[in-house]
């Protein structure tokens, strides 16, 4: 899997050198990351001295499962409501649903990763998100 996800970013990073100014910032920057992120998973796996543990449930595809539901709702919710208040709602999901992290925690993580977006998006880079929300409320 790590492997796939260096495939990932270097796709990304090969895919943003023919944008136009700095535009290729911000998907060069995220598949360093995600090349990084896999590098670390990868050397932890290498480097672990004992067996892996058995997942608890052996059908991991009822996760999987799950993960395809809320991602499908966060794509609706992005383009019905509000991308801020999908990917609030889909990272607070994600943590209480398939990570069984408490209430608190996830609310947490979910507005520190939110308001990151938000700031980095709308007022660092301007780039609008979709907001039929925000549509909404400007017309009153």
């Amino acid at each position: 899997m790590a492997v796939a996800l260096i495939l990932v970013g270097a796709t990304a990073i090969y895919l943003s050198q023919g944008f136009r100014g700095d535009a290729g910032f911000f998907p060069t920057a995220m598949g360093c990351l995600l090349i990084v992120a896999s590098l670390v998973l990868i050397a932890q796996t290498v480097l672990r001295k004992s067996a892996p543990a058995e997942p608890d449930d052996a059908f991991e595809g009822k996760r999987f499962l799950t993960w395809i539901g809320l991602a499908l709702l966060l794509f609706m919710i992005v383009w019905q409501v509000d991308f801020y208040l999908g990917v609030f709602g889909f990272i607070v999901a994600s943590y209480l649903i398939l990570a069984k992290k408490g209430v608190v925690f996830s609310v947490t993580l979910a507005a520190i990763f939110t308001i990151i977006l938000f700031v980095g998006f709308d007022l660092l880079l301007n780039v609008p998100t979709p907001s039929r929300l925000q549509a909404f409320f400007n017309t009153f």
